[in-house]
């Protein structure tokens, strides 16, 4: 599935549970705005997450760290 795919798909399951449906938007200007609404939504979960896992490695690498650091002589 391409992005652009991606993003329709998520458009559509939105729209749907709405009582509406992608394929009811046919103007190409609302279209692209409603895309690029989904593409912002999507890209700042994705950043969300991935700072989201950076901190979750971080904590954990110092807690590592910090053991190996108690088991020295």
């Amino acid at each position: 599935m391409t992005p652009e795919q991606r993003i329709d798909a998520a458009l559509d399951h939105v729209l749907k549970a709405s009582g509406s449906a992608l394929r009811h938007y046919t103007l190409p200007g609302t279209l692209k705005a409603m895309r690029n609404a989904m593409l912002e939504i999507l890209s700042d979960a994705y950043i969300a997450g991935m700072n989201d896992a950076h901190s979750t490695l971080a904590q954990q690498s110092g807690a590592d760290d910090e053991r190996t650091s108690q088991n020295k002589p």
